[in-house]
C-alpha cells in the first residue's frame, strides 16, 4: 500500500534515541500485520524537545501521510506544526501558522 491512510504507531526504544514508525500492511478481522516503515535516531534533536516530541505523537497527533518513494513521514499536531521525518536522521518542523478565519 502507499501508507495514505493507513495505521500507524509512533514508538522509541527505552532511551528515546530512536523513533520507529509502523504501517499496516495486513488488515483482517481476526488478524493484524504491521511493517517498520521508518527508524530514525533522534539523538540529533535538542535536548529537551525529543521527550515533547514523542508525547506529541503518542498523545496528541492530528493527522499524517507517508511517501513511500521518498521514505519521508509528515505528522501534523492540533498546534499547527508539521513534523518531517526522513531516512538517515532527516527531522524538520514547521510552523504553519494559524488558519484564516
Amino acid at each position: 500500500g502507499s501508507g495514505w491512510g493507513e495505521d500507524t504507531e509512533q514508538g522509541s526504544d527505552k532511551t528515546g534515541d530512536l523513533l520507529e514508525i509502523w504501517v499496516t500492511t495486513k488488515v483482517e478481522p481476526n488478524a493484524v500485520s504491521w511493517s517498520k516503515f521508518l527508524e530514525v535516531d533522534m539523538r540529533p534533536v535538542p535536548t529537551g524537545f525529543l521527550p515533547f516530541l514523542a508525547v506529541r505523537f503518542e498523545k496528541e497527533y492530528g493527522s499524517f501521510f507517508i511517501n513511500e518513494e521518498e521514505r519521508v513521514a509528515v505528522v501534523f499536531d492540533p498546534d499547527h506544526t508539521a513534523f518531517i521525518i526522513g531516512d538517515d536522521g532527516y527531522f524538520k518542523t514547521v510552523s504553519l501558522g494559524e488558519a484564516p478565519k
